[in-house]
C-alpha cells in the first residue's frame, strides 16, 4: 500500500521529467512521430486501394455475367424464332 501511495505522489514528477526529456530530445521526438504517422497513412492508403480494387473486380464479374445472360437470352430467342418460322 505504501508503494502505491509513493507511486501516486511521484506521478507529477515523472510527467514533468518526461516533458523535459521530450523537449530536450525534440528532433528524435519529431522524427518518431513523423515515422509513425507516415506508416499509418501508408497502411491506410494501401488498405483503401485494396478494398476498392476488390470491389471493382467483383462489379466487373457481375457485369460480365449479366451481359453473358443477356446474350444467351437473345440467342435462345433467335433459336425459338427460327424453330417457329420453319
Amino acid at each position: 500500500m505504501k508503494e502505491l501511495i509513493s507511486c501516486i505522489k511521484n506521478l507529477p514528477k515523472h510527467f514533468k521529467t518526461s516533458l523535459v526529456n521530450l523537449w530536450r530530445n525534440g528532433a528524435m521526438t519529431f522524427s518518431s512521430i513523423f515515422a509513425v504517422t507516415i506508416t499509418l497513412l501508408l497502411i491506410g492508403v494501401i488498405s483503401v486501394l485494396a478494398l476498392n480494387v476488390q470491389d471493382i473486380s467483383s462489379k466487373k464479374v457481375f457485369v460480365f455475367m449479366l451481359n453473358l445472360n443477356v446474350l444467351l437470352m437473345k440467342m435462345q430467342k433467335m433459336k425459338l424464332a427460327n424453330k417457329l418460322n420453319n
